[in-house]
């Protein structure tokens, strides 16, 4: 077997995940990419993954395998050059299933949000009960600050954030029709992914497909809130509601039957019980203060200090209703909150994904729109909402607000808002 990969796009979150299992696999492994953006380049540098930036068929060889990351297209120099050659290529989702996860029972976790958290999560408690998992998510466990890990040859679990968005130029299928679950979570399902579906019909089709993935010893875990669309042999959860396991969040306070857990924020409550329905179907025992003081993955409601009295906050929502969920969460606990809202993914971008976002956040004033380079139309905003043209703008028109707290939000990594207010002794 040839131990050379070249993977293309190896610092987006999946393929730098990718790289690092590689690695730990024992292959030589060379990356390439056009923007090298943290938390996955310090990853790779982590790691000591070499790297190019540029793409570069110098290292190539004819016994060589490349794995193509979904962002890389048809037309790029590597791609055309290994054609040319017939140098084997292959996606991402497809060299994990026949590296990895093959020997594995596999934990798929999937849903419009809260993919990265209850990975994250359920990955903490398994290490927790002492059983080193294998694990990729699609962001930074804290406080390894790692997306990815091969786990404990001992241990047969492996955890990993399941998409839908699809797999590659060559392959359009959702990435996770690769992953063959054991255990498959459905968190919630919502309308994304304009680019690529039409309709939530078609997202729907694809979960179709992937439950007839499920191993059949296995099962599948879902908010009752899918029951229409999941198989009713599926384990419930809930909060307020139905399910196998049901749950009241009341005060940052998650109830199941006498026993409270503490979570800020309701959609993070609905994270926490899904995590606990994973291991209920397991049949694994979890004490009950195991699941206490779980860390927030990077970005996710991430507190990074005071600046000027004003407490701020840097999150990756990015979907209307997950801004709407952040947001309602900040103001049970800060009084006037302020949201610099950057609309970097397709659906974001589009009158689909303003539209929501006007109808989630209906009366909210207080927001800042900082608009992707990408953006191709500009919408009319509604009173109390203003464009800034880059992020030392959205600084200042942020300054300028009488609130508590600030959040930024967006899928893409602003980093220079927050080197801007370091300058300024940005402090906890």
């Amino acid at each position: 077997m040839n131990d050379r990969l070249h993977i293309l796009g190896v610092c987006g979150k999946l393929m730098s995940g990718i790289a690092v299992l590689a690695k730990q696999s024992g292959f030589n492994v060379l990356g390439y990419d056009k923007a090298f953006l943290p938390p996955m380049s310090i990853q790779l540098k982590k790691f000591d993954i070499n790297c190019i930036n540029a793409w570069e068929t110098d290292h190539i060889k004819k016994e060589d395998v490349i794995i193509v990351g979904n962002g890389i297209l048809f037309d790029n120099p590597i791609i055309r050059f290994a054609r040319a050659r017939n140098i084997k290529m292959i996606s991402g989702p497809q060299w994990l299933q026949e590296n990895i996860l093959a020997n594995k029972k596999v934990i798929a976790i999937t849903g419009t949000h809260g993919k990265t958290t209850v990975t994250s999560w359920c990955v903490d408690i398994f290490y927790r009960l002492g059983i080193k998992v294998g694990y990729l998510i699609g962001g930074t466990r804290l406080p390894e600050g790692q997306s990815a890990d091969l786990g404990s040859p001992e241990s047969p679990w492996f955890v990993i954030e399941a998409d839908e968005y699809d797999t590659a130029f060559f392959d359009k299928r959702p990435k996770f029709l690769h992953y063959w679950p054991y255990i498959l979570l459905v968190n919630n399902i919502e309308f994304d992914h304009s680019d690529i579906y039409k309709d939530i019909a078609e997202i729907n089709k694809q979960y179709q497909y992937l439950f007839r993935t499920v191993h059949p010893d296995g099962g599948i875990v879902a908010n009752i809130a899918t029951k229409d669309l999941v198989p009713d042999s599926s384990y419930t959860f809930s909060i307020d509601g139905e399910g196998a396991l049901n749950g009241l969040y009341h005060k940052e306070m998650l109830q199941i039957g006498e026993q409270k857990y503490p979570v800020w924020g309701h959609y993070n409550a609905y994270n926490l019980i899904a995590v606990m329905a994973i291991f209920r179907r397991l049949q694994i025992e979890v004490p009950s203060s195991i699941f206490d003081n779980l860390t927030l993955p990077k970005r996710r409601l991430e507190d990074r200090g005071i600046h000027f009295g004003i407490r701020w906050f840097d999150d990756f929502a990015h979907h209307s209703t997950a801004i709407l969920a952040v947001y309602n969460t900040l103001l049970f606990r800060y009084s006037q909150v302020a949201l610099i809202i950057h609309p970097a993914s397709s659906t974001q971008r589009s009158e689909y994904g303003f539209k929501s976002l006007f109808k989630a956040l209906k009366g909210a004033g207080n927001i800042a729109i900082l608009p992707s380079k990408r953006q191709e139309k500009h919408f009319d905003l509604p009173k109390g909402w203003v464009y800034v043209a880059d992020e030392d703008k959205a600084v200042s028109w942020a300054r300028q607000k009488n609130v508590d707290a600030v959040c930024v939000m967006s899928c893409d990594y602003l980093e220079g808002i927050f080197n801007s207010l370091e300058l300024e002794k940005l402090g906890n």
